[in-house]
């Protein structure tokens, strides 16, 4: 059993992670619960009652190699890692934000886990293109991929508790909770982080990680990320071309192997793939050397939380 510290618990990531821990019925030893605007809050878990406590009172326990996890913006990462660092010096931080992408491999298990080695901090990728290397990463070491055209449609979930509440707020006529600039019920955005060089900055995220896990910079990859009035689930549009045009049936036989995926003929549905680890595929097909396909799955599980709830296992 290990100790574990969780910085964000409160937040939408940070909720799910403590979900899978339960269903999967995950051993700790010691539980710390980390939050900022619920400090003495109770958190129910595996039948026991956990306060949320500061960031200052973590520091200040005695634990053995704890496991760090942030479920947090980049800037809770940059200000607090390090104090992470200093008091517990062979602890790991599992970092959520993007902070540590392009300085420390980004891990998915099932696909790249060996990489990680005597690494002590680990960076979780964004869920986008998470959900979207469960796929194309298996197929690339079978074919190698030389063109990616993505089209994101994420719903609200992935800008936290505020995002769903602008999407509530507006279903019920009320306008005043807006975090995105234009209203999102009945709508979509598309335009996720802001603009710089007609490339916002989710594409750029996207587009750097998927280069990165798939260890190609020459990779022809482009992303378009719209925002959509869905409380939970992310979905990809995807297009791709591999050296020696792969055909459907090679796809579907190096993608059975791969758990969670699943190929179907049915049309996705939100309601079935929620609080799931499942990657749904459909719509796979060709068209004049390209592959297309339709990916969904729930960013908070699969494109999150369920990655760290994987880290940790392979970690213990």
């Amino acid at each position: 059993m290990k100790d574990i510290i969780i910085i964000g618990a409160t937040g939408l990531v940070g909720n799910t992670l403590l979900n899978i821990l339960e269903k999967n019925e995950f051993e700790i030893n010691n539980l710390i619960l980390v939050g900022n605007k619920n400090i003495g809050n109770i958190i129910k878990f595996q039948k026991k009652d956990y306060k949320i406590i500061s960031l200052e009172s973590s520091l200040q326990l005695n634990l053995i190699n704890p496991i760090i996890i942030f479920c947090t913006q980049t800037f809770v990462v940059k200000q607090n890692y390090q104090k992470y660092l200093n008091k517990f010096p062979n602890c790991y931080v599992i970092d959520n934000s993007s902070y540590f992408r392009q300085t420390y491999s980004i891990i998915i298990p099932p696909l790249n886990f060996h990489l990680l080695q005597n690494q002590h901090i680990i960076s979780n990728p964004n869920c986008v293109t998470a959900g979207l290397m469960m796929m194309l990463y298996p197929i690339n070491k079978n074919d190698k991929i030389t063109k990616i055209r993505i089209t994101s449609f994420q719903s609200v979930s992935g800008s936290g508790h505020l995002g769903q509440k602008q999407l509530i707020s507006e279903q019920n006529m009320n306008y005043s909770n807006k975090i995105y600039k234009k209203q999102i019920y009945n709508n979509v955005i598309p335009e996720i982080g802001e603009i710089m060089n007609d490339i916002t900055e989710e594409e750029q995220k996207i587009i750097y990680e998927s280069k990165k896990i798939l260890n190609n910079q020459e990779i022809d990859i482009y992303a378009t990320c719209v925002r959509i009035p869905v409380m939970s689930c992310h979905s990809i549009s995807l297009e791709f071309k591999t050296v020696n045009n792969i055909s459907i049936d090679e796809i579907k036989q190096i993608l059975v192997n791969v758990k969670t995926i699943k190929i179907t003929e049915e049309l996705p549905d939100y309601n079935l793939i929620v609080n799931t680890p499942d990657i749904i595929i459909t719509r796979l097909r060709k068209h004049n050397n390209s592959v297309f396909a339709f990916i969904s799955f729930d960013n908070l599980y699969r494109g999150a939380a369920y990655n760290v709830y994987e880290i940790i296992k392979l970690l213990l």
